[in-house]
């Protein structure tokens, strides 16, 4: 019954709180991106540290090396990537990881000793984070190159701000496809769905302050943690710009739902919790 309801009130927000832009074709959006304006960088402070939280288990080396060059090439430079390997038995992640963190002094890297999935993954990763705010990066996907710098210039802009989100779009077969163009939704809409997805920042603080990634949301923590960060009832900012691209493979979730069966499970949990915990609180 209550399983039900909770898929009843995802579908609510989804029909009536959300123009859904990423079921589209996909030759606009090529269009757009010809013609789309080149970012700039404007003279500001690089002072705000950015830690990338980058949890990694046997990715293919094509996609893994993608993704820390997408961070390597970023034009904000006061980042650190924490790397937590969760003990990966494909021996290339070891060497690929290994080769980065001996290149740059940014990339740490953490290999862990056992398998525990990716909440105690993310959370070892998070564990090396010294930068004032965390950025999640899936060990498949790519950064925009102007990703950090956009952030950190809305963090400039809205310092009392706990947690960053930017618009996002798929990678499939390097081309760019399916954009998601966000609005600037409240916490009953994130219930319904999960808006706030890729790139998501979040203020350091926040995340130790609600225990970091909580196992047994896996397939769903991400959403779990903007959640629950969300309730401390401090600001959100949406930055209206595509900062991150989402790897369309056999690994990853963009693919749809039925790329890991876990995942429905997990996401009824994080509903059905979240809706308990403000129930509690008499806020629904």
């Amino acid at each position: 019954m209550k399983r039900n309801i909770v898929r009843k009130i995802r579908w609510f927000y989804i029909r009536f709180g959300i123009k859904i832009t990423n079921l589209k074709g996909n030759k606009w959006y090529a269009k757009k991106l010809s013609n789309e304006p080149d970012f700039s960088k404007e003279r500001m402070s690089e002072g705000i540290k950015i830690s990338i939280l980058l949890p990694v288990y046997n990715t293919p080396s094509q996609y893994l090396i993608e993704c820390i060059e997408s961070v390597m090439g970023q034009e904000y430079s006061n980042w650190e990537l924490c790397i937590a390997d969760d003990n990966s038995s494909q021996q290339h992640v070891k060497e690929i990881l290994r080769y980065y963190s001996n290149k740059d002094d940014r990339v740490k890297v953490e290999f862990r000793n056992r398998n525990g999935h990716i909440c105690e993954c993310t959370n070892t990763a998070f564990a090396m984070a010294t930068g004032e705010y965390c950025a999640l990066l899936d060990h498949d996907d790519l950064l925009h190159p102007f990703a950090l710098y956009e952030v950190a210039r809305a963090i400039h802009s809205y310092p009392e701000a706990v947690l960053f989100y930017t618009d996002e779009d798929k990678w499939l077969d390097g081309k760019r496809i399916k954009p998601f163009y966000k609005k600037k939704w409240g916490y009953k809409h994130l219930i319904g769905i999960n808006f706030i997805c890729h790139l998501a920042v979040y203020r350091t603080s926040a995340i130790r302050q609600v225990e970091g990634f909580r196992v047994g949301t896996e397939g769903a923590q991400d959403w779990d943690l903007a959640l629950r960060v969300m309730e401390l009832e401090e600001p959100v900012v949406h930055i209206p710009k595509i900062l991150y691209h989402w790897r369309i493979s056999e690994f990853s979730t963009s693919g749809g739902e039925k790329a890991k069966d876990y995942i429905k499970n997990a996401q009824y949990k994080v509903i059905h919790d979240a809706m308990e915990r403000i129930t509690k609180k008499g806020d629904f």
